[in-house]
């Protein structure tokens, strides 16, 4: 291949490649092309609505102001009520915000569980506030070391069922009312080895 064709390919690839890499030719601005003037636009019109076809009340239905009356089998025999079969029992402590929001957020589990967790019905409850941990100790009889106690309950006098409270440690974020609440359902016959605590 001499010269003259090796020249002669170049070219006709640089015309090709210039061609390829020429930019387009740039588009007419929008503010350029107008819209037609209003009298040449389609005019819109909104379809008319359909009317809609008469209907009758159904035969059966009540009007509001309408008395229905009554049976007398309704009235003579009461049902309980479909979501508390059971008479509801008094709760057994009255619970602040700042309890509730202690037991949203707990670190240890502490409140009995629910057949437990109501005001003892059958027994006197005394509480008492003990001022440290080591008369906590002494009161509930409680030797286990390692472990922090924070109150207890003694049934062993039937008609009473005395609870000890003692200081709490902020770590634990238990309130006096949950920890009342835990002693109230030993005293429920909730036992010491804590089955299904919540």
């Amino acid at each position: 291949m001499n010269n003259t064709v090796r020249i002669a390919l170049a070219v006709a690839y640089a015309a090709v490649g210039i061609w390829a890499l020429m930019p387009t030719p740039p588009k007419p601005l929008a503010a350029a092309t107008s819209p037609p003037p209003a009298w040449e636009r389609p005019r819109y019109e909104r379809p008319a609505p359909m009317p809609r076809p008469p209907r009758a009340p159904p035969e059966d239905m009540v009007q509001p102001d309408e008395y229905r009356g009554s049976s007398a089998d309704e009235i003579a025999a009461p049902t309980p009520a479909a979501l508390h079969p059971e008479p509801i029992r008094r709760p057994s402590v009255e619970m602040t915000p700042a309890d509730l929001w202690a037991i949203a957020n707990l670190k240890i589990k502490q409140l009995p569980p629910l057949e437990y967790d109501h005001y003892p019905d059958d027994k006197l409850v005394v509480v008492k506030d003990i001022a440290t941990e080591k008369e906590l100790r002494t009161v509930c009889n409680y030797e286990k070391q390692g472990v922090n106690l924070i109150g207890c309950a003694d049934m062993r006098y039937p008609p009473f069922c005395h609870i000890y409270l003692g200081p709490i440690p902020e770590w634990t974020g238990v309130t006096r009312n949950i920890n009342l609440r835990h002693e109230l359902g030993h005293c429920n016959g909730w036992p010491g080895d804590h089955p299904g605590i919540r």
